[in-house]
């Protein structure tokens, strides 16, 4: 039913009374986004019902060039009141999530760039309003296009593809932590910020809140997972053609990831701190190949599922209803609109 010792703080409770009562005749109380438990008082006790609560979803676009960041062109492009403002956090992430094997939205961008989306904006019965999920984007990078269509098989298998119905999802991503920006780059030599000499950096640093989740890169299992010396709180893993990757400077290490762990692309692995030799809140990643490191970036990264066929034929159809919705592309910076 609902087990009091787990309640949490937050939790809002509706009593129904009935023709003057002390005693409330149900309680009700919203267990998650999704459902809502209603405890009947009868004469021997109480009984509990279980509601799903409907979310109604419809479409929304959203058209920006990008001055600064993602984030403030999508903030900027959303109507005002269309979504929560914790909400509206969450589609710069959706958006930068659909392309996390081909852009790095910390480094890969400029002003003029622009992004196109059209996304599902939900709405439940009890009035509550959520971002859903991202159908169909596009984002012009420095005149180059990249499209992304969310599309399901007959097989019921969900993701996404380009415009030609290539598979997006590639085996690395190319940023494994929700950061805020790039603060040392692959660099075969540096001068290091706390030895003070110069050394080759074999590795990429991000840099983020601390506690910002830490991200596997690709499935694997984990050969490494605790104090690393200069590299602090350390996860290690292997993955298929002899590549490893490493996680450094960690906060800490999730709980219950230890050697020999497996974990897939995207699962949180640590958390984002300064642990070893560290100047600042980040993280130090390295991607190496039969133990040599190379720069992530650079990469041929392994292509991902190609439609072919009648389920080609159908992913154009659906990708040509999405694309069609897509709002007209945002005027360049100081263009005169008449």
């Amino acid at each position: 039913m609902l087990d009091a010792r787990r309640l949490r703080a937050g939790l809002a409770f509706s009593f129904h009374h009935e023709n003057g009562d002390t005693l409330p005749a149900a309680v009700s109380v919203r267990t998650n986004e999704h459902e809502r438990l209603t405890l009947h008082r009868v004469a021997d006790g109480w009984t509990a019902e279980r509601v799903t609560i409907p979310w109604t979803a419809t479409t929304l676009g959203l058209s920006a060039r990008i001055d600064r960041t993602l984030y403030d062109a999508v903030e900027s492009a959303l109507p005002p009141g269309a979504l929560p403002d914790e909400e509206r956090n969450r589609v710069a992430w959706g958006i930068a999530d659909v392309f996390a094997w081909q852009v790095d939205f910390s480094r890969d961008i400029q002003r003029g760039d622009a992004v196109r989306v059209l996304l599902e904006r939900e709405v439940s019965d009890e009035d509550d309003v959520r971002f859903g999920r991202v159908l169909a984007a596009e984002v012009t990078l420095s005149g180059t296009r990249l499209t992304a269509i969310r599309y399901t098989d007959a097989t019921g298998r969900t993701d996404y593809y380009d415009a030609e119905g290539r598979g997006l999802q590639r085996a690395f991503l190319l940023a494994p932590v929700e950061f805020r920006r790039v603060s040392s780059g692959y660099n075969r030599a540096r001068r290091h910020p706390i030895l003070g000499i110069v050394r080759r950096h074999e590795g990429v640093d991000f840099a983020a809140a601390p506690g910002t989740p830490v991200m596997a890169s690709g499935d694997g299992i984990v050969v490494r997972a605790g104090w690393g010396g200069g590299y602090g709180n350390l996860v290690e893993v292997r993955h298929r053609g002899g590549v490893t990757t490493r996680y450094a400077h960690l906060r800490a290490i999730a709980k219950g990831l230890h050697a020999g762990s497996r974990v897939t692309q995207s699962q949180v692995i640590g958390y984002v701190g300064s642990t070893g030799l560290s100047s600042g809140p980040h993280l130090h990643y390295e991607f190496r190949v039969n133990g040599v490191s190379r720069d992530p970036r650079k990469v041929n990264p392994e292509a991902g599922r190609t439609l072919t066929g009648a389920e080609l034929e159908a992913f154009r159809a659906e990708r040509d209803r999405l694309l069609a919705q897509l709002p007209a592309p945002a005027p360049l910076p100081g263009t005169r609109l008449d």
